[in-house]
């Protein structure tokens, strides 16, 4: 037996704090479940159309009322889906106030695509 001690491997490095949404970012997100032209505008600002944040929010906002916009003419079915279109903008722009972004169901995985390419 030797009497060195063990050395521990070094700790890996720790992960990267989230980047912090500014104010205005988060303002264009809620915004954009709103009223669908600021998320299409979103989409078109250089400073925001590179950040995955506003990416996410304005390609779901977009999928959101393409989806709505498209039903709404069906007299049952268009109300279901957009009450149920409704409480999903809601979660979302409450998502977005805290800097979340939020996977919303259906609408995330159609959207994917869009958003990390």
């Amino acid at each position: 037996m030797s009497d060195e001690t063990p050395v521990a491997p070094p700790a890996p490095p720790s992960p990267e704090p989230a980047a912090e949404v500014d104010g205005t970012t988060k303002l264009l997100a809620v915004l954009g479940y709103l009223f669908f032209i600021v998320a299409l505008v979103a989409l078109l600002i250089d400073p925001y159309k590179t950040q995955r944040f506003s990416r996410a929010h304005a390609v779901q906002a977009l999928v959101l009322n393409v989806v709505v916009w498209g039903l709404a003419w069906i007299p049952v079915v268009g109300w279901i889906v957009g009450l149920v279109a409704f409480v999903f903008a809601i979660l979302a722009i409450l998502k977005a106030l805290k800097g979340e972004v939020y996977e919303m169901p259906l609408v995330y995985d159609f959207a994917k695509s869009f958003i990390d390419g």
